[in-house]
């Protein structure tokens, strides 16, 4: 498909202008926007709602106070994560793990990903925190959308998984256990922003905040070099949310999950883009890892 110039029926795009540029130089400029006006909606419909209600984990992207996106998790029992009408959700602290220990203030952006591995299902929210205690988390809904069932691994998800305590690890690099971690993965998690707000009379005010999407495929099809990272990537939606937001700001967290032992790695970067060759090189600017106290 050649690029073309778009036409959008509505008074405001879906898409940021790094969405629409990175749509635009692959050709499917017109494609994304009627689909994202199709999909993209400021509400959770019934079928999402319902979706979320069942899952025992959520995944997170949120930005610290320096402008930098890591993504998380929030594992607990089914029903943990509900939905109140169509315009919020929330999480019920009493029956959620937060092995992350994530901090989310008031007024931050999330964005919440929900995968069946099972069923191989993935609907994401992008969400605003209205309050944040020891009982409750609350966040309105800014947009919500499905995603294609593409390249998830099916699995069943094991209740123990990520629960239990958690000790930070500090180190500046990458260890030889992170790196085959990295390669053997098949999974795993980019949270991205918009990074700030434009006064753009075209974008839906909706359009800018955090972003978590998942990345799979198969084992190797993440590559080290030193302490950069490299992926492919794949044909999916095109909505291009994920590479727009790079472009836009290239700031970006990956969380990988260690399903044998319960660990969980979180690493914050900087991307670049090579789209010539659709790839994604990430070089890593700090490291988290978190493993069970035993």
């Amino acid at each position: 498909m050649t690029n073309q110039s778009p036409t959008t029926t509505a008074n405001f795009s879906p898409f940021h202008p790094g969405e629409r540029n990175v749509q635009l130089a692959a050709g499917v400029r017109e494609e994304a926007e009627r689909r994202g006006l199709a999909m993209i909606k400021p509400e959770l419909s019934e079928q999402h709602r319902e979706f979320f209600q069942h899952l025992p984990f959520v995944v997170t992207g949120y930005s610290d106070s320096t402008g930098q996106p890591w993504a998380g998790l929030i594992v607990g029992r089914p029903g943990f994560l509900s939905a109140k009408g169509s315009n919020e959700v929330q999480v019920d602290w009493q029956q959620a793990h937060n092995p992350l220990q994530i901090a989310l203030a008031v007024g931050s952006e999330v964005a919440l990903l929900g995968i069946d591995f099972a069923n191989r299902r993935r609907n994401r929210i992008n969400t605003t925190v209205e309050t944040n205690d020891l009982n409750q988390l609350r966040l309105t809904v800014q947009q919500a959308y499905g995603n294609c069932p593409k390249y998830i691994v099916e699995r069943n998800w094991q209740s123990h998984w990520f629960k239990g305590n958690y000790e930070q690890v500090e180190s500046g690099q990458l260890t030889a256990c992170d790196k085959v971690l990295i390669e053997n993965a098949q999974t795993f998690f980019i949270a991205t922003s918009s990074g700030p707000k434009l006064d753009d009379s075209s974008t839906s005010p909706d359009a800018w905040g955090a972003d978590i999407s998942h990345r799979g495929g198969d084992k190797g099809f993440v590559q080290v070099r030193g302490h950069q990272l490299s992926f492919s990537d794949f044909p999916g939606n095109n909505l291009f949310n994920t590479l727009g937001n790079l472009q836009q700001y290239p700031f970006c967290g990956l969380l990988f999950l260690n399903f044998d032992n319960g660990a969980l790695l979180q690493l914050a970067g900087k991307a670049e883009l090579d789209q010539q060759r659709q790839k994604v090189h990430i070089d890593i600017i700090n490291k988290r890892l978190w493993r069970k106290q035993h």
